[in-house]
């Protein structure tokens, strides 16, 4: 999602794709935080329509790429947070990673309550 997604948006992304967090990226397409929709549940309707704020976004864990998965895990445990941001050797973005995917590498497939049939 953008980086200035508003509450409304985050709802409507749950709808219609059941995820329960979800990355914001800026302009270029580069994360720069996470949402999880928990923290928008007690949005009030003023808040509705407006980029949700600074303190309703999660901060992304930065980890190189080519990370061992342990070595993920206990980064993501350490810091209580379930996405990472993964970068190459010049610090350029690679893309995302999700504590949910390293758990589905060591033991398999997780299903969950969002998981549709």
């Amino acid at each position: 999602l953008p980086e200035d997604a508003t509450p409304r948006d985050v709802h409507h992304a749950v709808a219609q794709r059941g995820f329960s967090r979800y990355v914001l990226v800026d302009d270029q397409g580069d994360p720069t935080g996470y949402v999880h929709i928990k923290d928008l549940l007690d949005a009030d309707d003023s808040e509705n329509d407006y980029p949700a704020p600074p303190r309703r976004i999660r901060r992304l864990v930065a980890m190189q790429e080519g990370v061992d998965l342990e070595d993920a895990l206990a980064s993501l445990r350490n810091t209580g947070s379930h996405v990472a941001k993964v970068t190459g050797e010049s610090g350029d973005t690679r893309g995302v990673l999700f504590l949910e995917d390293i758990i589905e590498e060591l033991v398999g497939e997780v299903r969950d309550a969002t998981t549709r049939h």
